[in-house]
């Protein structure tokens, strides 16, 4: 699809913070960590057991109620996180919680490139007549919407599957990983995620180099 009306491009924007208001405390590897929340209880039915929870910054785990069984080391991540237990008795069940800060998202708007006034990337700042003011200045609306509208007319497009990323939006530049290079600026075109139990999703985007 074409785009012809430049007025229409826009640039949504997100703004999260780590919610600290909870009351738990846990200390990890020697560091301290006030005002966690329960992130979530996770029944484990194995030594190593894998889980998955809301988005959040997990800063660890523990057994919950009392459990016998320990909490050898874990691996957390945003969506998920593996346990991996100590003193696990077979066949039984062990109760651990996960510790950390929820991510809560404040609010999420579109922004009009020809109203907002933007910090604009030097590599765009190439001359063009109508880019620029009459006095000489750049005119920062016209880089933006010219840019913008070169990214969506690219032919190079991607649809790659995701671990699931709720808080990123079409429009939005990313870095991505492919068995080609570990650094690849994207501009975003579709993001979709679902939660079933674990975190998926599909993107499609432009390749910018």
């Amino acid at each position: 699809a074409s785009v012809n009306n430049l007025e229409k491009i826009s640039l949504p924007k997100y703004y999260a913070t780590l919610d600290r208001s909870g009351e738990e405390t846990i200390t990890v590897d020697g560091i301290t960590y006030p005002n966690c929340s329960v992130i979530t209880t996770i029944s484990c039915y194995s030594m190593d057991t894998e889980t998955t929870y809301n988005e959040c910054m997990p800063v660890g785990g523990r057994p919950a109620n009392g459990e016998l069984t320990t909490l050898v080391r874990s691996e957390l991540y945003t969506h998920r996180g593996v346990l991996h237990l100590g003193g696990y008795v077979a066949g039984t069940e062990a109760k651990m919680e996960i510790l950390g800060y929820p991510v809560n998202v404040k609010m999420i708007q579109e922004r009009n490139v020809a109203s907002d006034g933007l910090v604009l990337d030097t590599k765009i700042m190439n001359y063009d007549p109508s880019s620029y003011n009459s006095d000489g200045t750049v005119n920062e609306t016209e880089q933006i919407k010219r840019k913008y509208l070169e990214w969506y007319k690219r032919d190079l497009k991607y649809s790659m599957n995701t671990r699931g990323e709720p808080l990123v939006n079409a429009g939005d530049y990313a870095i991505i990983q492919t068995q080609f290079t570990q650094q690849m600026p994207v501009y975003i075109l579709q993001n979709h995620w679902t939660f079933d139990g674990a975190w998926e999703g599909d993107m499609e985007v432009i390749a910018l180099d």
